[in-house]
């Protein structure tokens, strides 16, 4: 069999925390032998930011996006008909980069109740492992640039780990949000509370395009019953928004309010 290469079906940003693996195995169990789902590879992303520090200009850079992304779609399989991507969370801020060298395939961003996804974040004893706190030694200027918006008199370096966190991920939303506005239809605002329907029954038929039967739907709402970062087989995925609001630090509540909140909220109306 000839060996081609799938050109992707779809890429799959988030804020981290908020249930993109959910809707990565969600697409992988959608049709196991027809669409193939790599989970956060590195690659592209590393290519995505080439050309965002190029500021588009670099068409050298673009073509190495889509050289990655063609060496990650080859097949000699006749059965692999579909190609998605979740990228990693920073990579939300590439997202124009994808455009560029994908300017007509669809992409979702994941979001998730700005309250709720930094109780996930920082549930662990040691703060420092937060992935919204890793940039810390070496905040980016957009982070920079929004705690200023936020508060003209706040110094991003005495920031709280609390602060910090919030900051970060209402960057990574500012960042969807912005591509969003230059997207031309092919982005989509997906919550959290919406999962999984808002898989079956829009994204994937309206926004990817792709149909569905009922055996696919099936092994979707299979899937969402299992937790989706369990490290044991089989464990049962538990909603637990109602218990992380409950739980919530008030300095939880006040960074989240300040800083994460009002990009959220925009998130949501569109979602």
């Amino acid at each position: 069999i000839a060996t081609t290469s799938m050109e992707p079906a779809g890429f799959v940003f988030h804020e981290s925390r908020c249930g993109s693996t959910l809707v990565a195995n969600s697409l992988m169990a959608m049709d196991p032998e027809a669409n193939r789902v790599y989970s956060e590879s590195p690659p592209p992303v590393t290519a995505a930011k080439m050309i965002s520090g190029s500021d588009g200009q670099d068409s050298s850079a673009v073509r190495l996006l889509r050289d990655v992304i063609y060496m990650m779609g080859r097949t000699n399989d006749a059965r692999e008909k579909r190609l998605f991507f979740k990228i990693q969370s920073i990579g939300t801020k590439s997202i124009p980069a994808f455009m560029l060298a994908y300017p007509k395939t669809p992409w979702v961003f994941i979001h998730r109740d700005a309250v709720q996804v930094m109780m996930s974040h920082l549930k662990t004893k040691d703060k420092t492992e937060a992935v919204c706190t890793r940039s810390r030694s070496a905040p980016p200027s957009d982070l920079v640039a929004l705690v200023k918006a936020r508060d003209p008199s706040a110094k991003v370096k005495k920031l709280t780990t609390e602060d910090y966190c919030a900051a970060h991920l209402a960057s990574l939303c500012e960042a969807a949000y912005n591509a969003y506005e230059d997207s031309n239809g092919i982005g989509r605002f997906v919550d959290y509370a919406d999962l999984p329907d808002a898989l079956v029954e829009d994204i994937i038929p309206n926004h990817f395009g792709e149909s569905m039967n009922e055996e696919s739907k099936a092994r979707i709402l299979k899937i969402s019953g299992t937790y989706s970062k369990a490290r044991t087989v089989g464990r049962t995925w538990k909603e637990d928004s109602q218990k992380k609001e409950e739980a919530a630090r008030p300095e939880i509540r006040a960074a989240s309010t300040k800083y994460l909140l009002p990009v959220w909220e925009k998130l949501k109306r569109l979602s």
